[in-house]
């Protein structure tokens, strides 16, 4: 992702949590991550480095 401009950034379950509103699904999921990432006050996990393993 980042070989195509993109800035990774890993959050912790439990940041992601309160903001899921609705029963548990990915579109769900998807939605409160990127309701929790655009937080001003999100922590994001530090990255280990290495290469993420691919779908």
């Amino acid at each position: 992702m980042m070989e195509l401009g993109h800035k990774v950034r890993l959050i912790a379950p439990q940041y992601v949590r309160p903001f899921v509103k609705r029963e548990k699904n990915d579109a769900a999921d998807a939605e409160a991550i990127v309701i929790a990432a655009q937080r001003p006050e999100m922590r994001f996990a530090t990255s280990q480095g290495g290469a993420v393993p691919g779908p």
